[in-house]
């Protein structure tokens, strides 16, 4: 993963633990799998989106927001993209 893609992800679980009201001190400067994963999935919930819904709306498959959420991979390029226009506040 490039810098650039390691701040992006950054940027998208910062604005995602933001959202839920997580404390800003349980985010670690280096993000794991699991825990991108983890705030997805929470924040998928709070929204009562089904995976499908969730996966339509940004412009995914439903396999890749279950490899998401199961920490099998973590998005990059285009699925990174649409996840942060989703969830930056306008």
């Amino acid at each position: 993963m490039s810098a650039k893609d390691s701040h992006l992800v950054v940027s998208a679980v910062s604005t995602l633990t933001a959202t839920l009201r997580l404390s800003r001190s349980c985010l670690m400067t280096k993000i794991t799998r699991k825990r991108f994963a983890k705030v997805l999935k929470e924040y998928r919930e709070r929204r009562r989106f089904t995976q499908e819904e969730a996966a339509t709306k940004l412009g995914v498959s439903l396999r890749t927001l279950q490899n998401w959420e199961i920490a099998r991979n973590m998005p990059r390029g285009f699925g990174l993209t649409a996840l942060l226009k989703v969830i930056s506040p306008k």
